[in-house]
């Protein structure tokens, strides 16, 4: 099952069209790299990765299981869109001792699309349910379903509620800016 992100008042009638087309594209390319047998996941690196700990990249198997089939580089303006579907299907692997808001995610975009992405996984690494995560910051659950479609945007005091809340990194969930790693 997929959400879909692009329903908004935000968005003009082009911008979902628009939208909609990114996405598409995103699925032939997630499609064509899981056909061509390279499994594409998002993986956070970990702290002895011998990378920029903390940081989110895309990662696939060098060798493909079918011979004769190669797949095309991601565009760069298709990485949101490719990063929300594989997080819809669960192929986001998190580093050890490190949580997601250790790592920039989709930087200086306050999208209601990228925010509902950030709300997701920070609500999947701490385990909790919708209920168990807005309910005690008095978001209701119809709102809370709207953020995480997506589909609304939450006043940013309410943002501020739920990041007091569950401690997470304001600066993380509003604009993907990540949260220092203290050793």
């Amino acid at each position: 099952m997929t959400i879909d992100m692009f329903e908004s008042a935000n968005f003009s009638f082009a911008g979902i069209a628009h939208a909609r087309a990114r996405e598409r594209k995103a699925r032939h390319w997630i499609e064509a790299a899981v056909a061509a047998g390279t499994d594409p996941h998002i993986q956070q690196q970990g702290m002895s990765s011998g990378e920029l700990a903390g940081e989110w990249l895309l990662r696939m198997l060098k060798s493909a299981d079918t011979p004769g089939r190669t797949i095309n580089d991601l565009p760069e303006s298709l990485w949101l869109e490719t990063f929300i579907i594989l997080e819809s299907m669960g192929r986001i692997e998190f580093a050890e001792r490190l949580m997601p808001w250790h790592g920039n995610l989709f930087p200086d975009d306050a999208s209601p699309r990228a925010i509902a992405l950030r709300a997701r996984i920070a609500r999947r690494v701490l385990n909790m349910e919708l209920t168990q995560f807005y309910a005690p910051c008095g978001i209701s659950i119809e709102t809370a379903l709207l953020l995480e479609k997506g589909s609304s945007s939450l006043r940013e005091e309410d943002l501020d509620v739920l990041c007091e809340g569950h401690i997470l990194s304001s600066d993380w969930l509003f604009s993907g800016q990540a949260d220092e790693i203290e050793a």
